[in-house]
C-alpha cells in the first residue's frame, strides 16, 4: 500500500510541476496545507515532502474551494486536522494529525473555527475552547 502512495505521490509531483494551478479535489488527498510567501507556495504533503511554487497562496485558495485559510500563511486541507484550540478571543491554533501546530489568525479565528467544525463534525474531533473540551 505505502507503494501505491508513494506512485501516486510521484505522479502528483510529475503533474505540479507541469502546472500546479490544476489541481483537483482528486489531487489534494497527498496535500497536508500550503504555505505561501509572497509569490511562492510551498505544498506540505501526506509523505512528509514539500515542493515550491512561483505562485501566490491566493491562487491556490481560487482553486481548492474546500480548503480553509487560516492564517495570512496557510491554506489547510480539513482532512488533516486533529483539533483546534482557541486559547483566548484572539489567539488560537490547528493542530494537524501529524502533530504540526499552525496558528489561526487573529480575524480568522471565528469564521475558521466555525468552518472547522462545520467540516469536522462527522468525523466527532476535539475541539479545544479556553481549556474545556468539546468532543
Amino acid at each position: 500500500m505505502a507503494h501505491l502512495v508513494d506512485k501516486h505521490a510521484n505522479y502528483l509531483m510529475k503533474k505540479l510541476r507541469l502546472s500546479p494551478l490544476k489541481l483537483t479535489s482528486a489531487d489534494d488527498v497527498l496535500i497536508v496545507y500550503i504555505s505561501g510567501y509572497g509569490s511562492y507556495s510551498r505544498l506540505h504533503l501526506k509523505t512528509g515532502g514539500t515542493q515550491l511554487y512561483p505562485n501566490p497562496l491566493v491562487r491556490y485558495a481560487k482553486r481548492l474551494l474546500h480548503f480553509i485559510r487560516i492564517h495570512k500563511h496557510y491554506l489547510i486541507n480539513p482532512s488533516f486536522v486533529r483539533s483546534v484550540t482557541q486559547l483566548d478571543t484572539a489567539h488560537g491554533f490547528v493542530t494537524l494529525e501529524s502533530g504540526e501546530k499552525l496558528p489561526i489568525a487573529r480575524r480568522r479565528l471565528q469564521p475558521a473555527k466555525k468552518a472547522l467544525q462545520a467540516v469536522l463534525t462527522g468525523r466527532s474531533p476535539i475541539v479545544t475552547l479556553s481549556n474545556h473540551t468539546l468532543e
